[in-house]
């Protein structure tokens, strides 16, 4: 029996002990990078990122924190060893973050509520969640094909990654978008027979929650779209329904 017509499987002890084993090495990979600042086995990539000046700038001022809001991005990057001045950007100047930083709205506004409640370090919160989600969505869903050695491997190698942890405990868009992606496994027929309405409406609301994190997502979603196409075409006699 191959992967795509394997049935799906209920979870037993073996595979929720898999998903609390990946969600404790989460944990104490973000932990790690907030407790050194950043430091990844000795390689120091900071937690608040050059490029994340403007997303903070956003989330501050969705949140209505105003020149305050400034004064606290400013510290966060001070606190770390890399000062950007006094005040972080001023978002009421069209001018700011003007070089397409102002469409990816998504990111700042999820964290909006977040910086309200525990001040820059709520930039973190959003991204690091959505790590987790890319790690144990396709994990769960490899599970309940009847897999196991497979996605714990793949689960732990992307928690031990340097390069994902840089970027997905940190202020910036990748780690949402990686997030995103995974929820789009969803919606792909591959990991369920039959396509309903549902999916097909999560996916387009992706392809709007991703537009507004990332600029190249259409050309990410023409990716995915593809094999769903090719998949949908290939069953369509078989008498399988595809919407």
């Amino acid at each position: 029996m191959d992967f795509l017509s394997s049935k799906t499987v209920a979870l037993g002890t073996r595979q929720v002990v898999v998903i609390a084993t990946l969600v404790l090495f989460w944990a104490m990979a973000v932990g790690a990078r907030l407790l050194w600042n950043g430091d990844v086995y000795g390689l120091d990539y900071r937690l608040f990122h050059p490029d994340g000046i403007c997303y903070g700038a956003m989330a501050f001022d969705f949140a209505g924190k105003g020149i305050d809001g400034r004064a606290e991005l400013a510290a966060a990057y001070r606190g770390q060893g890399t000062p950007i001045g006094e005040l972080g950007p001023n978002m009421d100047d069209p001018a700011t973050c003007s070089n397409g930083f102002r469409p990816r709205v998504l990111y700042p506004t999820l964290s909006a509520p977040l910086v309200s409640l525990s001040g820059y370090y709520g930039l973190l919160v959003v991204p690091a969640l959505s790590w987790l989600a890319a790690v144990l969505i396709p994990v769960v869903l490899l599970l309940r094909r009847g897999l196991t050695l497979a996605p714990v491997i793949a689960g732990l190698l992307a928690l031990a990654s340097t390069s994902v942890g840089r970027w997905s405990v940190a202020n910036l868009v990748d780690a949402t978008l990686m997030g995103l992606m995974a929820l789009s496994l969803l919606a792909l027929p591959v990991f369920g027979r039959r396509q309903q309405w549902w999916r097909v409406g999560l996916f387009a609301l992706l392809i709007i929650c991703g537009s507004l994190t990332r600029q190249s997502w259409p050309t990410w979603i023409a990716v995915a779209v593809a094999p769903w196409v090719a998949y949908a075409l290939m069953h369509r006699s078989s008498g399988i329904p595809v919407a």
